[in-house]
């Protein structure tokens, strides 16, 4: 460490919360001046809260200031003063859409104090707004596709499902694929009994097959499609 400078960052870090490191940084920058630094340093933070929140200036340094310009606690109370519970999911979930609607669907069943057994009954969700149930239904039926398997998922309120995609999500090809892929398996059932009795194991056929394949090539797009529409009434949800 320049001994020019050793003072002057005792004097530094006397007045604002900043490392050895980057507090020499600041001062080697500013020439030693200690006003300067110390503006550098609020003028970097504030900007940096501005651009992760999006808040005014002035509501981001006044959560600075309250948090003694330490970031992580100044976002969490921005997010906690100024965004729903579903914001702030979304705002942290990036790219991970099926993680923060899934949570997104948690904090509704948690605020409506649903009861489930084991998995949630469409009937029990009837008390919901249109977009809410909508959300909370189907990322249910994806649970149950992930828990069991895509053939059981076909039975498990699937009307309700194809519904929901086709005139909420507004997705009729989503729809029309899980149709035919039920379709096809209740026609193949006995087959599919037959076959499971003597080998025991299951072997469907490529019709079967085309039609699962299909469907997780457009999961990604239902998600998308899901996400965006949480988005679009967030008004709705907690």
């Amino acid at each position: 460490m320049k001994e020019i400078y050793k003072h002057k960052l005792e004097i530094l870090r006397n007045r604002i919360p900043i490392g050895i490191s980057q507090g020499l940084s600041l001062l080697e920058k500013t020439g030693g001046n200690i006003e300067e630094a110390e503006n550098c340093f609020r003028e970097e933070r504030l900007d940096l809260i501005v651009k992760k929140t999006g808040v005014s200036a002035e509501m981001a340094s006044t959560h600075l200031l309250r948090n003694n310009f330490d970031v992580a606690a100044t976002l969490t109370g921005i997010e906690a003063a100024c965004f729903t519970l579903t914001e702030i999911m979304i705002r942290r979930g990036g790219d991970r859409k099926e993680e923060a609607l899934e949570k997104i669907a948690a904090a509704v069943e948690k605020k409506e104090n649903l009861t489930r057994e084991y998995w949630l009954h469409p009937d029990q969700l009837g008390q919901l707004e249109p977009e809410v149930f909508c959300v909370v239904m189907m990322m249910e039926w994806l649970s149950y596709d992930g828990w069991e398997d895509f053939e059981s998922a076909l039975y498990f309120h699937l009307d309700v499902v194809t519904d929901l995609i086709q005139n909420q999500l507004l997705l009729p090809e989503v729809a029309t694929t899980l149709i035919k892929a039920r379709t096809i398996a209740i026609e193949q059932a006995p087959q599919q009994k037959a076959i499971l009795e003597k080998e025991e194991v299951l072997s469907w056929t490529p019709e079967f097959t085309a039609q699962h394949h299909l469907f997780n090539e457009k999961r990604s797009l239902l998600l998308d499609t899901l996400y965006a529409f949480v988005k679009n009434n967030i008004d709705k949800f907690p």
